[in-house]
């Protein structure tokens, strides 16, 4: 199974709803109109990358679970559920997740909401480390950044922009100290000369401006 295909009419799940052990599932598709769930927990799905088929779920009753989706990269997909009627996060072992500052994880942590958050990806490996990414990306500019997503990141050299939408986007790529790498309008950028670690993409686009964060790894 590579995704959900055929579970279109399915809006709501009472109980837990457990996505596992899918070894060739790589997306949700099929869950988009899903707006409700006791329990999600996605774990051990070894080629899922992309989430973004959840954007309707609103309302996880209980436990949102995410573990061992090794080659996750993103939580977007998850920016609409809403935190106050989470009970409970756990995020551990997904080996590749470095977005996870999306509205819903942003907002149930800083109310100190209950959690346990632990080996992931530089970014996203503690709790910490997640609010400290929330603070970067305020309001204004929230519903324009979720129209973009850097693919694949992390990366062993090529990544681009995904687009959701038609905006023109200039970049500036910065190392971890802020030297200045590359500029110009979004597309493929290539990583393949500098060395391993952590940069940043500067995004500017409908006079609103924030930062995105990229790992570059090991080929």
């Amino acid at each position: 199974m590579t995704d959900f295909s055929g579970l279109s009419g399915l809006d709501s799940v009472m109980n837990q709803f457990t996505i596992q052990g899918n070894f060739i599932l790589e997306n949700l598709t099929g869950l988009e109109n899903l707006t409700y769930a006791g329990d999600l927990k996605i774990f051990a799905n070894y080629v899922l990358e992309d989430i973004t088929a959840l954007s309707n779920l609103q309302i996880v009753e209980g436990e949102l679970r995410l573990e061992n989706n090794i080659i996750l990269a993103t939580l977007l997909g998850l920016e609409n559920v809403l935190p106050d009627r989470l009970d409970y996060i756990f995020m551990q072992n997904n080996n590749d997740l470095s977005y996870c500052h999306v509205k819903s994880v942003c907002d149930f942590l800083e109310a100190g909401g209950d959690h346990y958050i632990a080996y992931n990806i530089e970014g996203c490996d503690s709790s910490e480390e997640i609010l400290s990414w929330c603070d970067s990306v305020s309001t204004a500019v929230y519903e324009l950044s979720t129209k973009f997503q850097l693919y694949p990141n992390p990366t062993s050299g090529k990544f681009q922009m995904i687009s959701y939408s038609n905006i023109d986007v200039e970049y500036e790529l910065t190392d971890a100290s802020g030297r200045l790498l590359q500029k110009g309008f979004i597309e493929t950028i290539d990583l393949s000369f500098y060395t391993n670690g952590v940069y940043f993409v500067k995004l500017a686009a409908d006079e609103q401006r924030w930062v995105e964060r990229i790992v570059k790894v090991a080929r």
